[in-house]
């Protein structure tokens, strides 16, 4: 399996990817549709829309393609490898408080280290991925300072105590941002979806 997401302005209502097999052709043959209903996030009355699938039931060793958006919009086609079925040795990378500064120390850490490690199975995010929970511009480096890695390898994230903040209540309370950013596996407690999960690769 393999989960996406993605985000889009508030005008767009019904978002979906596209998935197909990777051949060495242009050409998307057999793409199959699936949709998505928006997860509204609003920050300073400001109101995005966050899309998410998981595509299921995918070959073993294959690299997939797939490109997100709406009827109007959409990304470029972006490619995926799945892990094979028999074990095999396999490397990922682990990160952790890239926090501060994402265009001068993140952007340089996390490109050097794929560089280092392209056949890279997955990224494992060890908490405190930006600096203050809500800061939309934050979030915005870090996935800008990470690139179209996000997109092709996948991500573990979890959260740091800087993805907490205190509620109206004075609460400690996760990140408005996980839950539609993040696509994670919700088998973990109650309450802790997506924040504590255990996953076999």
């Amino acid at each position: 399996a393999m989960s996406v997401s993605w985000r889009m302005d508030s005008t767009v209502q019904e978002g979906y990817a596209e998935l197909a097999i990777a051949k060495a052709s242009p050409d998307a043959v057999g793409a199959t549709k699936h949709h998505s209903s928006p997860e509204p996030l609003v920050l300073k009355g400001i109101r995005s829309h966050y899309f998410g699938v998981k595509f299921t039931q995918l070959q073993p060793g294959t690299v997939y393609m797939y490109r997100v958006g709406d009827a109007k919009h959409r990304s470029e086609w972006i490619q995926f490898r799945t892990a094979e079925k028999e074990f095999k040795p396999f490397s990922f990378l682990y990160v952790g408080d890239s926090q501060n500064d994402h265009k001068t120390w993140w952007s340089r850490t996390i490109r050097q280290a794929y560089k280092q490690e392209s056949g890279a199975a997955f990224l494992l995010h060890a908490g405190d991925l930006i600096n203050n929970a809500n800061a939309d511009n934050q979030w915005g480096e870090w996935f800008y300072a990470g690139g179209w890695m996000h997109a092709m390898v996948p991500s573990f994230a979890t959260p740091g105590n800087h993805e907490f903040y205190l509620d109206e209540n004075k609460h400690e309370t996760i990140t408005k941002h996980w839950k539609p950013t993040f696509n994670l596996p919700e088998n973990g407690p109650a309450g802790f979806e997506e924040q504590v999960y255990s996953v076999n690769y």
